[in-house]
């Protein structure tokens, strides 16, 4: 007899076209996972019947629901995921790829006058094709002079128009448009047709959604799914079939984390690590001669954790945002290995917690938590 082994058990997803229906034909990604699956959760009530036989009492099934709890190693494909976890629907902000744009002290002009007119004050765009490596990269607009001139951070050097340019920003914002998914556990059963049992969930919401950024190691996370309805049976879907499988590298702490920002400044080496969980919170609503359940909006919240370096020339920096209770903009940028890029802000949030540790032989650090506020979070990227 062979063992069932982790790699026989695979998870596949599915965004629905119409939410709360599976797909014609539907088209499977695998969720590229270090755990976890789609399963049933089924209590039990125990019967308060007053039994005169001296037997056990009876167990009564209650309502099944189904969820998938998720960890993940992250790649590309988990920022494809983010955008649908936190609500968001992707705006072009910009997509410019010009030769008569040229840059200044502090940022960029564009000749034909109406290039920069999608963008709003700290938007961060991706630039690239400068002769100065200053004039390309991530950038923060500061000041909007018009459509014409923006002002940037990180600075900006002269630079003559005449290189072939591109400017990209594709903004994706927390807000409420809730997308719906198909989910499919499926097991190696050599006792089930064509060998596997396919477990199929459909209506499900992604509940919660978080990163880490360790000092050093792979970008980990985890995700939350929640499905209303389950297909009864354990065979194929008519007409389904899988997507390509997704082969973008792992990112690292170090080699694709490239930068942290702060108050929207580009920092170097200062943040030693980060956290962030965004969850939805929806909230579950039964109804008799119902199975499963279905969920309703709930109140969103995105909080995590936070280490810094301390440097004796601003070494209460942190503390006094926390005593003052200051809002603080944090985000980080990811380069992946295709070459695209991404930026993930979380441009207000207040420090919960604050501490730094003082035993000998300890490094002294800011360690603390934060709690996001207003607009949670933004997905920047130079790739849709």
């Amino acid at each position: 007899m062979t063992g069932l082994a982790p790699k026989d058990i695979t998870l596949y997803v599915v965004e629905e076209t119409v939410p709360g229906t599976i797909n014609a034909s539907p088209v499977f990604k695998a969720f590229r996972r270090t755990g976890g699956h789609a399963i049933d959760n089924i209590p039990y009530l125990q019967s308060a019947e007053v039994a005169d036989d001296d037997q056990p009492v009876e167990q009564i099934a209650d309502t099944a629901t189904y969820q998938a709890d998720i960890e993940f190693e992250a790649t590309k494909q988990t920022f494809e995921y983010l955008p649908k976890a936190i609500q968001a629907v992707e705006e072009t902000v910009l997509t410019l790829a010009e030769t008569d744009i040229e840059a200044n002290a502090l940022g960029y002009v564009d000749a034909a006058g109406d290039g920069f007119a999608p963008v709003s004050v700290n938007d961060y765009i991706y630039v690239d094709g400068y002769d100065l490596a200053a004039n390309n990269g991530w950038k923060r607009v500061t000041v909007k002079n018009g459509d014409d001139d923006i002002e940037v951070l990180p600075a900006t050097a002269v630079e003559a128009a005449g290189d072939s340019v591109t400017f990209t920003c594709y903004k994706n914002v927390s807000a409420s448009t809730v997308p719906k998914y198909t989910a499919q556990t499926r097991i190696v059963d050599l006792s089930k047709a064509g060998n596997i049992d396919y477990a199929s969930y459909y209506s499900g919401v992604i509940d919660a959604f978080s990163m880490s950024i360790g000092e050093s190691g792979l970008v980990t996370g985890s995700a939350n799914f929640k499905f209303e309805k389950k297909v009864a049976g354990t065979a194929v879907i008519a007409g389904q079939t899988d997507a390509a499988a997704d082969t973008s590298a792992k990112i690292h702490s170090s080699n694709h984390v490239k930068a942290f920002w702060i108050d929207g400044v580009r920092q170097d080496c200062v943040i030693k690590s980060m956290e962030f969980s965004f969850a939805q919170n929806f909230n579950a609503d039964k109804a008799a001669a119902c199975p499963g359940e279905e969920y309703t909006g709930g109140t969103k919240t995105l909080s995590g954790g936070l280490v810094s370096r301390l440097a004796t020339s601003n070494s209460t920096v942190w503390r006094d945002r926390y005593q003052d209770g200051t809002n603080v903009a944090l985000a980080f940028e990811i380069l992946h290995t295709d070459g695209s890029n991404t930026l993930i802000s979380i441009p207000r949030a207040k420090i919960t917690a604050h501490a730094i540790p003082d035993t000998n032989g300890v490094i002294s650090t800011s360690d603390m938590t934060y709690t996001a506020e207003i607009t949670s979070a933004t997905m920047f990227s130079d790739w849709t």
